[in-house]
């Protein structure tokens, strides 16, 4: 149903990637994908990226925080967050109603779009996109609604899937071959974090080994070694930016 996508993708070009009426088939086969999909249970199984988001959590969140998880599923992240003690209210807004229901009864839930979000102005700490900005080609209006319900501070946190295909090709967002969801470069999500205005206080890359050591072992030992290498090396400022370009996940901090 979605092929014929790629044939009218236009290198970079925001806001024009699909038409606005793909954009509705899109939307809903979106839904379809994860309605009734019991993500929880995936999501859980993801230890190390997990780890990764803990580890980073306890450097950026506080007890204060009133955070806005956009398009997060079922919110296992913001549950970390709140068994770490560092969240006051989490606000939950999903496009997929079934995603919804599988989240901490203490969210405030709402059934909605990330491209026009129903929350006033500067009301949030934080707005998290767990693996959510990649679910529209519209980057520029995602991240701009994200912005505008953060209060002036307030800091949205990146962890999204990133193409090294794209970098390599000097693309930045395509669909995927399925029409579901799309996929970017590096460059493509820094340059939309920095054209908002955006400041980033904390980067990290990962999969830069992994997606090469990963396929050859399903050792848990040398996933978890291997996991603490790339902590390790994405730590050094230069090098770990320059090498993390070839990796699959990124972590990031932008400042309002």
């Amino acid at each position: 149903m979605f092929y014929g996508i790629l044939n009218r993708f236009q290198n970079d070009k925001e806001d024009n990637c699909l038409s606005e009426i793909f954009m509705e088939d899109y939307k809903k086969a979106n839904i379809e994908k994860y309605q009734n999909s019991k993500q929880r249970d995936k999501v859980l199984t993801k230890k190390t990226s997990l780890d990764t988001f803990r580890r980073s959590a306890r450097r950026l969140f506080r007890s204060t925080d009133v955070v806005l998880d956009i398009a997060g599923g079922p919110g296992v992240q913001t549950d970390i967050l709140r068994k770490e003690g560092l969240v006051k209210e989490v606000y939950a807004i999903d496009i997929a109603s079934d995603m919804l229901k599988e989240r901490n009864l203490l969210d405030h839930c709402r059934e909605g779009d990330m491209e026009n979000l129903p929350y006033e102005d500067e009301f949030f700490d934080k707005a998290l996109f767990i693996a959510a900005v990649h679910h529209s080609d519209k980057t520029e209006r995602v991240l701009g609604e994200a912005k505008r319900v953060l209060k002036k501070g307030g800091m949205i946190i990146f962890s999204e899937p990133i193409s090294l295909k794209l970098l390599l090709l000097g693309e930045g967002i395509r669909p995927t071959p399925d029409g579901v969801e799309f996929y970017f470069s590096p460059v493509y999500l820094l340059k939309h974090i920095k054209k908002q205005g955006l400041k980033i206080k904390y980067i990290r890359y990962y999969g830069f080994l992994s997606r090469f050591a990963g396929k050859i072992s399903k050792n848990e030992f040398l996933t978890n070694f291997i996991f603490k290498l790339e902590c390790i090396i994405g730590a050094i400022p230069v090098l770990g930016r320059l090498i993390g370009l070839v990796g699959n996940r990124v972590f990031i901090a932008a400042q309002k």
